[in-house]
């Protein structure tokens, strides 16, 4: 996963960098699934003070950070540990796991997801773009749960507690959602 900073400045300045205004974060794709023969998805990261996402996990693939610049607490299981720069932390596969910027300084990361995903390389600008677009909730969730359930399938992300319970309705909505075109619409308004 190890970039020079110079390699990782010359992706950020060719790649296209997806904000979400909700969660204070911006995320560009340096190694995309298609670029790594499915191997990894490799993304550079920059986490503003307060940022952060939902304890989660992934079914399918594990989630490693390695910080660059910052302080980035990383949430393993309900242990957190501060990852200063140079540092790293790793998610294993179907762990419960969360990051945040609890400090007063901007934190920059590369984030590889392995194996790569697809689905979290079109998943994530969606998310994104429905944020900016005032389409989510105040939770950063979108406002239609046949597209939530859809992008969670699609990104390969579960909550805990209500994924292990309902993942037939997230399912079963998810499917709603592809057979209405919902898919369709949001990859070519968010993704082309």
């Amino acid at each position: 996963m190890r970039l020079t900073q110079a390699e990782i400045d010359e992706l950020l300045a060719t790649r296209t960098t997806h904000r979400n205004t909700f969660q204070d974060d911006a995320v560009t794709f340096l190694r995309t699934s298609a670029e790594t023969g499915g191997e990894y998805t490799l993304l550079h990261l920059v986490a503003q003070p307060g940022a952060g996402v939902p304890r989660h996990y992934h079914l399918h693939s594990s989630e490693h950070f390695e910080i660059l610049e910052g302080a980035l607490t990383v949430e393993v299981a309900k242990q957190p540990r501060v990852v200063l720069p140079g540092e790293q932390a790793t998610a294993p596969v179907n762990t419960v796991h969360r990051w945040m910027n609890q400090g007063s300084s901007t934190v920059r990361a590369l984030v590889e997801i392995t194996p790569a995903s697809e689905g979290f390389e079109t998943g994530l600008p969606i998310l994104y773009g429905l944020a900016s677009d005032g389409r989510s909730g105040s939770n950063g969730v979108p406002r239609n749960p046949f597209v939530t359930a859809w992008i969670m399938e699609l990104t390969d992300m579960r909550l805990p507690g209500v994924s292990r319970v309902a993942g037939p309705v997230i399912h079963g909505l998810a499917e709603r959602a592809r057979g209405r075109g919902m898919d369709r619409e949001l990859e070519e308004r968010y993704c082309r």
